[in-house]
């Protein structure tokens, strides 16, 4: 049966100026046929690699809600992702205003840039050409070739900070891709972030945002 279909049908010859219809059409019907299986491979590998993926970030979310530090949870998330999803380099930036009790090295994201960086949801996907766009990065920005940026958000919705993801591979990142899962990242980040941030720093940054 696996032979069958590669098999071709003899073809009588009536002259160099008689075109077999049978024959073209047959290698028609083969051609889509081998477009068919392709595209029903890919899709099924695809799904594969998807439900592995949300495997592995349903087993990190798990991990991150466990921990009892800032830095117990940022150190699962950077060994996660680079273990599971070719991410190098991992950084939480707090948004103007929300401060934490933990010692961790942690960045500031303005108000400007996340207006910028949000414009089109709570996931920002991007492959980097200029060194400007590095910045995020700090010391590892000459390495890094992709990123995503994730907003993370309180449970009322106030901007609590960003989750930065940088690759060295330039197509691990990109605008066209789904960023679902990351979503889910980000929301689960942005939830459990409230245990150490000082207290009453979030409405303090919702008023700020308010006047301004």
């Amino acid at each position: 049966p696996d032979v069958l279909p590669r098999m071709e049908l003899p073809v009588a010859s009536k002259g160099p100026n008689v075109a077999n219809m049978f024959a073209f059409q047959s290698q028609k019907l083969q051609t889509a046929l081998d477009k068919s299986e392709e595209k029903n491979r890919l899709l099924i590998q695809t799904s594969m690699q998807n439900l592995e993926s949300q495997a592995q970030v349903h087993a990190l979310c798990l991990k991150l809600l466990a921990a009892t530090r800032l830095s117990e949870m940022l150190d699962a998330l950077t060994a996660a992702l680079d273990t599971h999803m070719d991410v190098q380099h991992t950084s939480l930036l707090l948004a103007e205003g929300v401060h934490t009790h933990s010692k961790a090295d942690l960045g500031t994201l303005s108000s400007t840039l996340a207006n910028t960086l949000f414009k089109r949801g709570d996931v920002a996907l991007r492959t980097l050409y200029d060194d400007s766009d590095r910045s995020l990065h700090g010391t590892a920005a000459e390495h890094v070739k992709s990123d995503a940026i994730v907003r993370l958000s309180s449970v009322d919705g106030t901007t609590l900070g960003a989750l930065v993801l940088g690759s060295t591979r330039q197509d691990r990142f990109h605008p066209g891709q789904a960023g679902d899962l990351l979503a889910f990242l980000g929301a689960v980040v942005g939830y459990s972030l409230p245990r150490w941030l000082v207290a009453d720093a979030p409405k303090a940054a919702r008023k700020r945002a308010k006047a301004g």
